[in-house]
């Protein structure tokens, strides 16, 4: 599944879009060059997301019928890049050069990446990109559903953890937060089988979301436990 999202370094941000599945499997050493196709659309696109998914052209292009992985996009200084993985790259050039309109402006190389370093320096998101990614489809899912997202939200939070301690370590600093505590059980058939259950009130907009996510996992990693993600129950937009 193809995802969008903005890779920010300090120094640009960049409109990626990533082969998600991808992200579980790489490297695959069968497929040890990268090819990259770059070519220049006549018009300035606001909206990198949208025209990906719509341009009759790039769907043609990403469809290779078998003869590689699709592994991202990046749309940067006017310029649309697109990335494979392929064990045969001069038959997986050929075959996006056939598929080019005659007068497009384009560059199609390759060169070899065993590692698929490219693929996880540039194209797969870090820890907090991949939760942004994951927070926003959600929320688009709730809007399109008729969610106000401006209104007051419960949203409730699961955690694992291997000790007792580390669980309340957690506890303690997310009530101080102002998170409601619903459960703490032990589960004997987990791995990390202390359980936490908290809640919390708030707007369900993206920045909003992004926010308490980001530090509701950094308070997690700090004591080695496992934040699950959160779920919340739609306000109708009346």
């Amino acid at each position: 599944m193809a995802m969008y999202y903005i890779k920010d370094d300090g120094e640009q941000k960049v409109d990626v879009i990533v082969e998600y599945d991808l992200i579980e499997v790489a490297p695959d050493f069968m497929t040890p060059k990268l090819v990259f196709l770059f070519f220049k659309p006549e018009e300035n696109i606001e909206d990198f997301e949208q025209h990906f998914f719509n341009d009759a052209l790039i769907a043609q292009l990403i469809d290779v019928n078998g003869l590689a992985y699709f592994a991202g996009a990046r749309y940067l200084e006017g310029w649309i890049e697109l990335y494979y993985y392929t064990k045969d790259s001069k038959l997986l050039r050929q075959n996006l050069a056939q598929r080019l309109p005659a007068n497009l402006h384009h560059e199609l190389s390759s060169k070899a990446d065993d590692k698929w370093k490219f693929f996880f320096e540039s194209l797969r998101p870090n820890a907090f990109e991949k939760l942004s990614m994951e927070n926003r489809y959600v929320l688009n899912d709730l809007k399109d559903a008729g969610d106000d997202l401006e209104s007051l939200h419960e949203f409730d939070h699961t955690f694992f953890f291997h000790t007792k301690s580390q669980r309340e370590k957690v506890r303690d600093q997310l009530v101080a937060l102002g998170h409601k505590v619903e459960d703490e059980v032990v589960d004997d058939f987990l791995d990390a089988r202390f359980v936490l259950v908290t809640q919390h009130s708030g707007s369900a907009t993206l920045d909003e979301v992004n926010s308490f996510t980001k530090l509701i996992s950094e308070i997690t990693e700090k004591s080695k436990g496992y934040y699950d993600g959160w779920s919340t129950t739609m306000k109708d937009n009346v």
